[in-house]
């Protein structure tokens, strides 16, 4: 990990400005192509894919555009509070909750919500098996439907 020299709870902030940098200094889809080139590589790209972490909106363009379904996965701000401080250590501060990656993916849950864009929402407030056993679910449904 190239932050692995930082306390635990100091990580998620170091991450959240790396991301910002390259995307703002080389090119906005920087991540996007990435791990669009992985998925190639590994030969996957027409196969049942998950990608478990799109919060923001040109991530949710470029990737809808090739055909992928979002799948949000929402948590109230306390629980969400609360699951960070028991991995981390600490309570975050309001700061990582006002990050656009945060707010972004709030907006993209919202817009799924309102029927702005099509996808599915999980609530996440209970035990993490519970949540991955609903993403399971849906992750089914969709291939059997062929989507």
């Amino acid at each position: 990990e190239i932050y692995s020299h930082l306390p635990v709870s100091q990580r998620r902030e170091y991450y959240q400005k790396y991301g910002e940098t390259l995307r703002e200094n080389i090119d906005v889809n920087i991540w996007n192509d990435s791990c669009l080139r992985d998925m190639e590589q590994e030969d996957i790209i027409n196969g049942s894919i998950v990608i478990s972490d799109v919060r923001q909106p040109h991530e949710i363009h470029y990737f809808t555009n090739l055909g992928f379904i979002p799948v949000g996965v929402y948590a109230t701000k306390e629980t969400r509070m609360k699951r960070l401080g028991l991995r981390d250590g600490d309570a975050s501060s309001e700061s990582t909750f006002n990050h656009s990656t945060e707010v972004n993916a709030g907006n993209i849950i919202k817009a799924i919500f309102d029927g702005r864009l099509d996808g599915y929402v999980i609530v996440n407030e209970g035990e993490k098996n519970l949540t991955e056993q609903r993403v399971e679910n849906i992750y089914g449904f969709l291939k059997r439907k062929g989507e």
